[in-house]
Parts: C-alpha cells; structure tokens; sequence
C-alpha cells in the first residue's frame, strides 16, 4: 500500500458504474451508452487493518435523480493469499474460470462507455 493508494482511498474511494450490456455501445447520452447506474463506495476503513472489509447494499443512482434506479452488493477486503482466488487447478484466474469473462471486443466496448460517462463527469 503507497501514498497514492492512501491517497484515493481517502478522497475518493470506488466509483462502480453498471452498464446494460445489451445496450448499443455507440452514444453521448447515459442512456444511449446503458448506464443503469453508479455509485461511490468509501474504501477508507480498508486502512484500519488487513482484516477490514467494506461490504453492504449501496443503491445506484442516475444523474439527477434522487431515488435509487436499483441496488448494487460489494464485498471488499484484502487478499493476503493470491491462490484463494485460483478457481479450479493450474495457474488459471479467476477472470478465466469465470464464465462471465469478457472477450477483448466486449471489454473494448465497456472501456469505451466508462470513457464515455468519465467524459460527461469531467473526470
């Protein structure tokens, strides 16, 4: 854990954004885009220990509005042990035993709507 990191946690924690994938991916608008909605989720009591964890409910929200669009569940904590996360044998990832991985072309399209709603943010 560095500076930054300590950094980011405290100021600015996790910003989750949650796309419809069968949305189009072309678009200016978070609606042309898919975007069901964000949230921040606060990371800072992860720095209390190595125990910690963050995890809860937290509702997604639209620009503009005021009510929940829906909500999301986060579990975060720290991973001591790297080969917990191994499902399956061998060296493969978590991200590859997944079923739900994304193929490039479908993490290129994602990319670009994060960019996108970044760009509205200003970020």
């Amino acid at each position: 854990v560095d500076r930054d990191f300590c950094r980011w946690l405290e100021h600015q924690g996790l910003h989750v954004l949650v796309f419809d994938a069968s949305a189009p991916s072309a678009g200016a608008s978070e609606e042309q885009i898919g975007l069901i909605g964000e949230v921040h989720v606060p990371l800072l009591q992860l720095l209390s220990s190595r125990t910690a964890r963050v995890q809860g409910n937290y509702p997604l929200h639209r620009p503009g509005t005021q009510s929940p669009v829906g909500y999301i569940e986060i579990a975060i904590g720290w991973q001591d042990d790297p080969t917990s996360v191994v499902a399956g044998a061998g060296d493969a990832s978590i991200l590859r035993a997944d079923r739900g991985a994304l193929t490039e072309e479908q993490f290129q399209v994602l990319w670009q709507r994060v960019i996108r709603r970044l760009h509205v943010l200003k970020l």
